[in-house]
C-alpha cells in the first residue's frame, strides 16, 4: 500500500512539473459543441493489446443538410488529419472513412443528426518494445466532411468542429501537448532540429504514457517475483527445486497476463528481466555449491 502511494503521488506531481492539462477517460479536447456548430465529429480514442490504438465516434450534421445530401444520393466520406509525431517523418498521415448517411439518427436534444463512424485502427507515435516505458503520441490536426456525388466527383469539402476523447483502459494517462516539442519526438537528425511552435486552440495533440501507479505497481510485481531468490539466499542448506518452480510459474504467468503470450522469437526488453529472474533463482545454489566445493577442495589441501 505503502509503495501505491508514493506511485500515486510521484504520478501528481509529475504532471504539475509538466504543466500540462490532464486528460482522464472522461475529459476531452478540440473545439466542439454539438448544440452550436454547424457539422462536428466527435472521436473516441481506444488503446488495444500491445500498444495498438483504434478511433470510433459520430459525425453531427444539421438536418437540413443530412437531407440535401440524401436527396442527391450523395456519398459522404469523413477524412481526419493526424498530428505529426517526429520531424523526420514530416507528411500527410491521415484516414478516411465513408459514411453510411441512411443509418442517422437524431440527436436528443440538438437540431443535428448523429451518425456512426465504424471502428478504425490508426497507428500512434510509440513502440510497445519498451513496457512499462513506453509512450505514444497521437493527434489532430483537423477534419473535413467530403461530399461525393454519383460520378465520385467531390461536390463539397466542409470543415468540421471535432472533439477528441481518450477512453483508455486504466493504467493510461493521456496528457495534452501544448507545444511541437512537448509532443513531437526528439531525434539526432538534421530534421529534428525543428523550432517549439504552440498548436493552434481547435488542435488536439495527446501523449500517452503510464501511470505512475501502473509503474510502481511493475517494480512491486517484480520485488515479488524476486522472492524465491531471496529466500533462496537465506535458506543454506536448501536446493533450488520448489522455489524454481515458483520463480518459473510466476514468470510465465505475469508475463502472459500483462503482455501476452510470446509471438514466435519477437521478444521484449523486459523478457531479459524475466529470464533474469529464473537464473538467478537457479543459480544461488549452484555457487553455493561450487562455494562448498572449494572450501572442501582447501581444507583437504592443509590436511
Amino acid at each position: 500500500m505503502l509503495g501505491l502511494l508514493i506511485g500515486i503521488v510521484w504520478d501528481y506531481s509529475r504532471y504539475i512539473r509538466l504543466g500540462d492539462f490532464i486528460l482522464t477517460n472522461q475529459d476531452d479536447c478540440g473545439n466542439l459543441d454539438v448544440r452550436a456548430t454547424l457539422g462536428g465529429v466527435s472521436l473516441g480514442i481506444k488503446d488495444g493489446p500491445q500498444g495498438t490504438f483504434s478511433v470510433d465516434g459520430n459525425v453531427y450534421l444539421p438536418v437540413e443538410r443530412w437531407t440535401a445530401y440524401n436527396k442527391h444520393h450523395a456519398t459522404a466520406w469523413l477524412h481526419v488529419n493526424f498530428l505529426d509525431t517526429t520531424a523526420d517523418f514530416i507528411g500527410d498521415h491521415y484516414f478516411d472513412v465513408k459514411l453510411d448517411l441512411t443509418s442517422a439518427e437524431r440527436s436528443w436534444g440538438t437540431p443535428e443528426m448523429r451518425i456512426s463512424i465504424p471502428k478504425q485502427s490508426t497507428s500512434a507515435g510509440g513502440s510497445f518494445s519498451w513496457f512499462p516505458l513506453d509512450n505514444y503520441r497521437l493527434g489532430i490536426k483537423n477534419a473535413t466532411l467530403r461530399i461525393v456525388d454519383q460520378s465520385n466527383s467531390i461536390v463539397e469539402t466542409t470543415p468540421l468542429d471535432f472533439s477528441f476523447v481518450p477512453q483508455l483502459s486504466s493504467g493510461l494517462d493521456a496528457i495534452q501537448a501544448t507545444t511541437t516539442h512537448q509532443f513531437m519526438r526528439k531525434t539526432d537528425s538534421m530534421q529534428g532540429n525543428i523550432e517549439d511552435k504552440p498548436y493552434a486552440a481547435n488542435e488536439c495533440a495527446l501523449v500517452i504514457s503510464r501511470s505512475g501507479w501502473f509503474l510502481m505497481m511493475a517494480v512491486l510485481l517484480g520485488v515479488v517475483l524476486l522472492t524465491p531468490a531471496v529466500l533462496l539466499s537465506y535458506k543454506r542448506d536448501s536446493d533450488a527445486g520448489l522455489e524454481l518452480i515458483a520463480a518459473i510459474i510466476g514468470v510465465a504467468t505475469i508475463r502472459t497476463a500483462v503482455l501476452g503470450a510470446p509471438n514466435g522469437w519477437n521478444f521484449l526488453p523486459i523478457d531479459v528481466f524475466f529470464a533474469f529472474i529464473v537464473v538467478l533463482t537457479a543459480a544461488i545454489p549452484l555457487w553455493r555449491l561450487g562455494r562448498r566445493g572449494a572450501e572442501s577442495t582447501s581444507q583437504s589441501t592443509k590436511e
